[in-house]
């Protein structure tokens, strides 16, 4: 139970023992200089008796257990090799102001998080990483295994994720996305089957062409597949200007024609994601993709012990209370 148990600082703990055997010496050995008050009174009412030393003895542990929390009590895992089947997966979302509209309910942004957070829910084996863009792409969730966490992240995002408030970040920079995606799948050099999922919703208007992207990605042989999020011609989203004032804006058509120029010539599939329903019968579709094993190292984790350290020192305390009252009235 205790094999990986450790005190990352332990100097506290020892330093602890050594004054706590230190005091208790000094008070048994009844010199008059350490006569302090409260161990005076235990020695007067429990004189000649056994309870005296007991009283001692526990507060001495008590000491102790408050330089163990100093200590850092910490349960360690060991690390272990072991091996997955799966594929590296480079997720590419927008998040421009045109994916709050909400032609797709209750929004293209929220229809995509939303499916988006079911498909990994369905992933064992899969490496997950994320790249948010608007007017610039960011690399938000390198590759991972850690789901819960690729979850939390995918739940809290918006389209004020990238302040789009500075001009520079205004914008569809899908070239960009798709090609900061591309490294970040290539940085890895193990063989093992690399896909980009690119969902967008509208034509893009800053950074790279999309068709230079596309040639870097077939060189490097990612399979892409693109998902257009919109269902309605007449869509607009609502808008403040700088004096506060609500207006309407028209959301663009998305370039269909590259979308699906990208997904076939890289092998991969273009979709209409008109529906949450369309969204997740795509990801059904991408998590059929053939798999490859790939050795994982899994890494020590720390599981801190504080409260169990906490939780003894305070029932020892209790005890001590209760039978020093109940030996006093006794008395």
């Amino acid at each position: 139970m205790f094999h990986n148990f450790i005190f990352l600082d332990i100097a506290w703990l020892i330093l602890g023992v050594v004054l706590s055997i230190i005091f208790v010496w000094c008070i048994i050995s009844r010199k008059k200089n350490y006569n302090f008050l409260w161990f005076h009174l235990l020695s007067k009412t429990y004189k000649n008796s056994y309870w005296y030393y007991i009283f001692l003895g526990m507060i001495a542990v008590i000491t102790v257990f408050f330089w163990a929390l100093l200590a850092r009590p910490t349960e360690l895992y060991e690390t272990e090799t072991v091996s997955r089947d799966g594929i590296d997966i480079q997720v590419v979302l927008d998040v421009s102001r045109s994916m709050i509209a909400t032609d797709i309910q209750p929004s293209r942004i929220v229809a995509a998080k939303e499916i988006l957070s079911d498909f990994l829910w369905e992933l064992s084996s899969d490496r997950v990483g994320i790249v948010l863009f608007a007017g610039k792409p960011f690399t938000s969730v390198p590759l991972s295994f850690d789901y819960d966490f690729l979850i939390d992240f995918v739940s809290g995002i918006s389209v004020d994720t990238i302040d789009q408030r500075f001009p520079s970040l205004l914008g569809t920079a899908i070239g960009d996305g798709m090609i900061l995606a591309a490294d970040g799948l290539l940085r890895d050099t193990i063989e093992r089957e690399k896909i980009m999922i690119l969902i967008a919703d509208g034509e893009a208007n800053t950074g790279v062409d999309p068709l230079v992207a596309l040639k870097y990605l077939k060189d490097k042989s990612i399979k892409t597949y693109t998902i257009w999020v919109w269902k309605s011609e007449d869509t607009f989203i609502e808008t403040i200007d700088g004096f506060g004032i609500r207006g309407k804006s028209p959301v663009q058509w998305v370039d269909e024609t590259t979308l699906r120029e990208i997904s076939s010539q890289t092998g991969g599939k273009y979709y209409r994601a008109d529906s949450p329903e369309t969204l997740r019968e795509i990801f059904t579709d991408i998590s059929k993709l053939e798999t490859t094993p790939i050795e994982v190292e899994v890494f020590v984790s720390e599981q801190h012990k504080y409260t169990e350290v906490l939780f003894l020192m305070l029932l020892l305390y209790m005890m001590f209370v209760g039978i020093y009252f109940v030996k006093k009235i006794e008395v």
